[in-house]
């Protein structure tokens, strides 16, 4: 892991959540106890590999905000966010709301630890926060280059698996592409396209 002062995300909402989930709101940077970037290697940055080689499930969807974040996987973090889908181009989705996951996040000291093995407790020195203060304090994890964090009603294409945690976003940032006027960003050519598995 790589510790690192990137600044903390402020995602914030524009509509209330539908009936039966709850938006979370980002710690303030006071409450923020320590930062970690998670670099990633990756074996494709193509989004139409992407697409073909690691995903079930290809959505279009408009951002509504974040519901969760939990440690899986060791000791990473990851956060849920809510999508209103208004189309489906690969896979069998029928649900009008879709919790997409991703890598990076922020999480209660107390639930990060709950996650740890003891080992890892000391090693990260979070067993020296007095426990009164571990629920107020938070841990964030980003991927400073490539860490996903969506615009409140913005549309997206999602580049998406069905995995042990959830709909995972492959690709990171590259899964998870603005769309606009029946095209989605390209982040290679910093312009807007259709990709084959638009059409």
């Amino acid at each position: 892991m790589v510790f690192s002062l990137t600044a903390c995300s402020s995602t914030k909402t524009l509509e209330p959540a539908p009936e039966g989930y709850s938006f979370i709101e980002p710690p303030s940077e006071e409450q923020i106890y320590s930062r970690f970037g998670n670099s990633k290697m990756y074996m494709t940055t193509d989004p139409e590999q992407i697409a073909d080689w690691y995903c079930d499930f290809v959505v279009i969807g408009k951002f509504l905000g974040n519901t969760d974040t939990f440690v899986a996987n060791g000791d990473h973090i990851y956060t849920k966010g809510l999508f209103e889908v208004t189309d489906v181009l690969k896979g069998d989705y029928a649900g009008q709301y879709l919790e997409a996951v991703y890598g990076g996040g922020a999480i209660s000291v107390d639930e990060y630890l709950d996650a740890l093995e003891p080992g890892e407790i000391s090693s990260y020195g979070l067993n020296k926060i007095p426990q009164n203060e571990r629920s107020s304090l938070y841990v964030e994890e980003r991927d400073p280059e490539y860490g996903v964090d969506p615009t409140p009603g913005t549309t997206y294409i999602l580049l998406l698996s069905d995995s042990d945690i959830g709909y995972a976003v492959q690709g990171d940032t590259f899964g998870v592409m603005p769309y606009q006027d029946g095209k989605a960003y390209d982040y290679a050519t910093n312009s807007y396209k259709t990709f084959s598995f638009m059409e």
